[in-house]
């Protein structure tokens, strides 16, 4: 009997019975999430996986899969990646070996004549040190999030850790437990309108080893009939200014840029991006083709300033162009639940030693005539995946 389902073994997400409603925890790893969730939109996510890794090279497949478990993010945009150029006609060998070097790149990607090498980085603005502290918050946001308040909201306004060793999340619940009843009665003898909610005075925990300040919201009729209706309802907003996602980019290219030496073929650096204050078209454009700056008019007659590109961006330094082992950068930040909305950008490099034809991609991308940065039209991530 035939069948176009794949079989176990070429799955990254076995079949089985599922029967986790509930949201994600914050120190949930995501491969587990995916793995037990019921919820109709998980499912999907690991349809599409699944999917993509049946076509996957079965050498390779169980490499792959190990990784997944260890690294989910990392491994999925390697697997992205693959799915998204074998949609554009190329045959993708992983870690094709190369002279000189015992160091492989993610894939060498052949259509027809053309042929060239594809690394897969990911960016992120989360240190070492940040991560270990954010899973101290998150082991303190997942027992806060177990707390019984069906008529509100949980908003965190402030959580500060103040110890190098994780805080007990069991004394801070408990402390909220004996709170919360004295701070909701008081709530509801104020009468207090809906608009004037912010201003109602925060409940705060404030220990040696954590400061905690949060307040209630009162949740709709509509979300406190809602079994599943999350407590949390806010978390601490985070802050900052600029194009984090600029200086990401910058250092992800200058580390792959020439890690392989001199290459016999084009060389494409794919980068998936996350920073804790998104990703933007302004700050991806001003690292791969440069900053806006104002410029004198061509015409002297004129008194309107020229907006052109500085030449300050992932290609070029101080003493002119550089990281020329490059061909182009690709750039997105694409995880698995925004695959038919994710954008990308991609750059040609104006000078680089191998240059790879681009008409042979269906991606649209930005290309340097001479004096300006041109787009030249093309299909978008989720055309071509479609």
């Amino acid at each position: 009997m035939t069948t176009n389902q794949p079989m176990e073994a070429d799955k990254i997400f076995e079949d089985k019975e599922r029967t986790d409603f509930n949201f994600a925890n914050h120190l949930d790893d995501l491969f587990n999430f995916y793995d037990r969730s019921a919820k109709p939109e998980f499912t999907k996510v690991r349809d599409i996986i699944n999917e993509w890794f049946v076509d996957y090279p079965q050498s390779e497949k169980s490499e792959l899969k190990t990784r997944f478990r260890k690294a989910f993010s990392p491994a999925f945009f390697e697997l992205f990646i693959y799915q998204l150029f074998t949609k554009q006609g190329f045959t993708l060998t992983p870690h094709p070996q190369i002279q000189g070097t015992d160091k492989s790149p993610d894939f060498l990607a052949e259509k027809g004549d053309i042929s060239f090498y594809i690394e897969a980085k990911e960016a992120t603005d989360t240190s070492d040190s940040e991560a270990a502290v954010n899973k101290q918050v998150n082991a303190i946001y997942d027992a806060l999030s177990k707390l019984d308040i069906p008529n509100y909201w949980l908003f965190i306004e402030k959580l500060k850790i103040k110890s190098t060793q994780q805080p007990s999340s069991k004394k801070t619940v408990e402390y909220l437990k004996r709170q919360l009843p004295d701070y909701i009665s008081n709530i509801v003898a104020a009468d207090i309108q809906l608009s004037d909610w912010s201003s109602v005075i925060p409940l705060v925990v404030d220990r040696a080893d954590v400061k905690l300040v949060v307040r209630l919201f009162p949740k709709s009729a509509e979300h406190s009939k809602k079994e599943s209706t999350p407590t949390i309802g806010g978390l601490p907003g985070g802050s900052g200014w600029g194009y984090p996602e600029e200086e990401l980019i910058k250092s992800a290219v200058h580390k792959k840029a020439s890690r392989y030496g001199e290459l016999d073929k084009p060389y494409l650096i794919c980068i998936n991006v996350f920073s804790r204050l998104g990703i933007t078209d302004t700050g991806v454009k001003n690292a791969l083709l440069g900053s806006l700056v104002d410029s004198l008019p061509s015409n002297p007659n004129s008194l309107h300033f020229q907006r052109k590109r500085a030449e300050n961006g992932v290609f070029y330094s101080e003493s002119g162009l550089t990281k020329t082992r490059v061909s182009g950068i690709f750039v997105t930040s694409v995880f698995p639940s925004n695959v038919d909305v994710a954008h990308h950008w991609l750059a040609k490099h104006p000078c680089g030693k191998m240059e790879l034809d681009f008409t042979a991609l269906k991606l649209s991308y930005q290309e340097f005539d001479g004096s300006h940065w041109q787009l030249i039209p093309g299909q978008g991530i989720a055309d071509i995946l479609k």
